[in-house]
């Protein structure tokens, strides 16, 4: 003992160092042959985690943009920060939700089946855990991961993933309640136009039978001078008339039927061969005729007003329901380059590294643990 405490004075540390390691050598490749024969029979059971990766392509749609689409705006610049896009639909993808209908089509063992109320936070947690969504740098590219020892799940849960990601994304970025309005705008607005069809319909024909029944009596004091006072005073309302009319605007085929009326009345008189026509009219029912047309010539044009104000509101809610479905269109923005895959390695080291690791671990370990135990310490002064 004293000899080799001598020798331990008398020579640097690295050969006494040596030296213990020399003379504890068999006890450390023991332990060291021991534990890489252990790590080998535990490691035959363990069953390696595998990842299913699936990529997907972000392009920026007009769900993002506070400007509804048109043709005008159709080629809008609008500026977005990459980075809060990605983040939304990274948050889409991981959400409780989204969670919850894939676990429900691909559930889990090792997660447990679901409540009434479907899975708990804690299960959901457990499911979010497997679930890895990060941006590939510099690119709109997302990179989906799902690591699980079962590899058959991991792609079904990966699958089920990308599925009730786009069925939920498409809630969220839709408003059903601003299609109804629109639908029933649309409806109600159809209902309008057609009682207003049916209105024009009923006053056309009073307005042909009014106009027939002026012009035969215009025909028939034209040709008679029996009655040159009622023929001076249909053609003084008919005038008026006219003037109405074209007042109005949009009656054309009206102010044509009172251009011909003027005229027959301003003909010359034709040979009077016909008694008595002053039977066939009378100033009142001539009064009461111009009267009716007049009327009817007053919401002919309300009518036709209010046929214009229905067309334009009916194209405006055509409008913005073909903007909203092609802003529907344009949120698809969401493409999977390449569906779920199993990666080619498993996660981290395989079986082989991670038993040589293992023994070196217990190499140095065992090696400073009899370096210690061989008594190597600082000669006190």
């Amino acid at each position: 003992m004293s000899e080799q405490r001598d020798y331990a004075a008398g020579s640097p540390a690295e050969f006494t160092i040596l030296k213990a390691l020399w003379r504890w050598s068999l006890p450390i490749l023991l332990i060291t042959v021991l534990a890489v024969g252990a790590a080998w029979y535990t490691s035959r059971s363990d069953v390696p985690v595998r990842t299913v990766q699936s990529e997907l392509l972000v392009r920026i749609g007009y769900e993002y943009s506070p400007v509804p689409w048109s043709s005008a705006t159709e080629t809008q610049q609008i500026n977005f920060r990459a980075d809060e896009v990605i983040g939304t639909e990274i948050q889409l993808l991981t959400a409780e939700p989204t969670i919850q209908a894939a676990l429900a089509a691909a559930p889990h063992p090792a997660i447990g089946p679901p409540g009434a109320g479907g899975y708990d936070a804690a299960q959901v947690l457990l499911a979010r855990q497997r679930v890895s969504v990060t941006r590939l740098e510099g690119s709109t590219v997302l990179l989906v991961q799902v690591a699980d020892p079962d590899e058959a799940w991991a792609i079904a849960f990966s699958s089920a993933l990308l599925d009730a990601y786009f069925k939920e994304r498409a809630t969220f970025f839709s408003d059903p309640a601003y299609d109804k309005l629109l639908s029933e705008d649309e409806a109600a607005a159809t209902r309008e136009s057609a009682k207003l069809d049916g209105e024009l319909l009923v006053i056309g024909r009073r307005i042909a039978e009014t106009t027939e029944y002026l012009g035969n009596t215009a025909a028939s004091l034209a040709a008679s001078p029996a009655q040159p006072e009622l023929r001076a005073s249909l053609s003084r309302d008919v005038q008026a008339l006219q003037i109405y009319v074209d007042g109005l605007g949009g009656l054309q085929a009206l102010a044509d039927s009172l251009d011909r009326l003027a005229q027959v009345l301003s003909a010359q008189n034709a040979p009077a061969t016909t008694a008595g026509t002053g039977n066939l009219v009378s100033d009142d029912l001539l009064k009461t005729a111009v009267n009716q047309l007049a009327e009817d010539a007053a919401r002919l044009s309300s009518i036709n007003q209010e046929r214009d104000t229905l067309t334009s509101r009916l194209d405006t809610i055509r409008m913005a329901k073909l903007r909203k479905s092609m802003r529907d269109e344009a949120s698809h923005n969401m493409t999977v380059m390449t569906p779920p895959r199993v990666l080619a390695t498993a996660n981290g080291i395989d079986q082989v590294q991670r038993i040589a690791l293992s023994g070196l671990m217990v190499l140095i370990l065992s090696s400073l643990f009899f370096v210690y135990l061989d008594g190597i310490r600082r000669p006190s002064a």
